[in-house]
């Protein structure tokens, strides 16, 4: 349903639409990253741990990727198959 926002919430969610485009080239560079839900991604940690391993086997990797304990982020590392 939709619903009214603040300015300010409209340009936070502005924010994360432009931040979508994801620096994978970068992520893949054979080092374990920490990602953050809310800073480096904005969907549920499970769902952006599915987009990585696609990208990844999309783009020659493998992705071994790992929703954090307190499930607000991943660990992942791409390495090329």
């Amino acid at each position: 349903m939709a619903k009214q926002v603040s300015e300010a919430v409209a340009a936070a969610m502005a924010t994360q639409v432009q931040r979508m485009n994801y620096p994978w080239e970068k992520w893949a560079n054979g080092k374990w990253w920490h990602l953050e839900q809310g800073i480096d991604f904005y969907v549920d940690p499970s769902s952006f741990r599915t987009t990585a391993k696609n990208w990844g086997s999309k783009n020659g990797y493998i992705a071994d990727a790992r929703v954090t304990d307190d499930k607000k982020g991943i660990v992942i590392c791409f390495s090329p198959e």
